[in-house]
């Protein structure tokens, strides 16, 4: 008589069973073959059933693998009979809520440097994503674990204890990370951590791993900000992501760059996803010279997506009232049509102009105010030098004494 292993009678047994309304699995030091048995279950019989695993062994490489096997819960086996019951029943309430054969889909940014407006392009992605498909149904994610903006940006709390997490990656469920998101006044999840200047935090892949496949199962869409530093788990984001979109600046090195990285990332990111260049805060010379858009679609080729035009001011104001992009610029926009029409009303001469056109100056004043030096830079302006030489008070001093007189920081 040959007997049969443990996996493959279990699995010829399963076969004539109807599926369950919720399959526990339960390992015993729980090995690579055994995460990849219940990967195949899944696949073969209950890839609609929820499933939740009970192991002795819970260590980062266990966590990992289950989470990409996207199981419902996991507990460790001096779990409480209490404990036990409320994860069933969550990942009961779970699946019937949600949609069959949804997919999540995942959204990353990378930059090339610092200050390209990678963050501002993730939030205002984020939002427009949330204005199509619902916001309560996207989360935007900040893996600047040490320094991110994303909660600065929009005016919220950060709550995601990333040195808790790291320490103790198998207490994370989604009940607790969900008391870990900030809430925009909008609707939008926010997934963002305090920062911590002066401190290093040890995250391994398979934390960040288990962070998104958890939201994963919350949301459909899921918008992450990257770090420009290459972490040993930024491979493993790029890899899960649908598209990666590489932000640029519009300066002959960060096109550079950019070319660069984005060929790197495309060699690591997943088979079907698409890899592309972003160039933010383009614009172009008033007379057509220095850098051109035709010499980025040059450089960029097949990678390149598209430009995002330099909006100055509107940027910054968004920032400082924590409010989307399309909420300023639009006001702007009808603020700007509405003081034309009033003008063209009082001066007939202006009539010609739509009310959506600013006012231009003539050329020749162009001309006079491109010729005048930037003062401080120009010959004989801003120097060092002994007090009462060359021009006045650095005009610096001024800017940074006002700076300081309205911050309090």
């Amino acid at each position: 008589m040959l007997w049969s292993s443990p996996r493959t009678a279990i699995r010829r047994a399963l076969e004539s069973v109807l599926a369950p309304q919720l399959l526990i699995v339960e390992l015993d030091n729980a090995r690579r073959v055994d995460t990849a048995f219940i990967g195949r279950l899944k696949a073969a019989k209950f890839e609609t059933v929820p499933v939740v695993v009970i192991s002795n062994l819970l260590d980062p490489e266990t966590v990992g693998a289950l989470v990409r096997l996207r199981v419902d819960d996991f507990l460790s086996s001096d779990c409480t009979i209490g404990e036990f019951h409320k994860a069933c029943q969550h990942a009961l309430k779970q699946h019937a809520r949600e949609t069959p054969g949804r997919a999540t889909s995942c959204y990353s940014f990378f930059p090339v440097s610092g200050g390209c407006g990678n963050t501002t392009l993730a939030i205002q992605s984020a939002f427009l994503i949330g204005r199509r498909n619902g916001m309560s149904n996207v989360c935007l994610v900040d893996l600047n674990l040490q320094d991110g903006a994303v909660a600065d940006y929009l005016d919220l709390a950060p709550s995601f204890r990333i040195d808790e997490v790291a320490s103790s990656p198998a207490r994370l469920d989604r009940q607790l990370l969900d008391v870990m998101l900030s809430r925009h006044s909008s609707g939008l999840s926010v997934l963002a951590a305090p920062r911590c200047p002066a401190r290093h935090i040890n995250v391994s892949a398979e934390t960040v791993a288990l962070v998104l496949g958890l939201l994963s199962q919350s949301f459909s869409t899921i918008v992450v900000d990257l770090p420009k530093t290459w972490h040993a788990w930024t491979e493993n984001v790029v890899w899960g992501s649908n598209r990666v979109f590489i932000v640029s600046s519009f300066t002959v090195p960060a096109l550079r760059q950019a070319r660069a990285v984005s060929e790197a990332i495309a060699g690591v990111a997943g088979a079907d996803a698409a890899v592309s260049v972003i160039v933010n805060r383009y614009h172009e010379s008033l007379f057509g010279g220095g850098l051109q858009k035709k010499d980025a679609e040059r450089a960029l080729g097949d990678s390149l997506a598209g430009f995002i035009p330099d909006l100055g001011n509107v940027v910054l104001e968004a920032i400082n009232r924590g409010l989307p992009l399309s909420a300023i610029y639009t006001r702007d926009v009808q603020d700007e049509r509405r003081r034309s029409a009033r003008l063209a009303r009082r001066c007939p001469q202006t009539a010609s102009r739509t009310p959506s056109q600013p006012y231009r100056r003539p050329p020749a004043m162009e001309l006079e105010k491109a010729s005048r030096p930037v003062k401080g830079l120009g010959a004989g302006e801003g120097r060092a030098g002994p007090a009462g030489k060359g021009d006045t008070e650095d005009p610096r001093a001024a800017s940074w004494g006002g700076v300081r007189k309205g911050l309090d920081v």
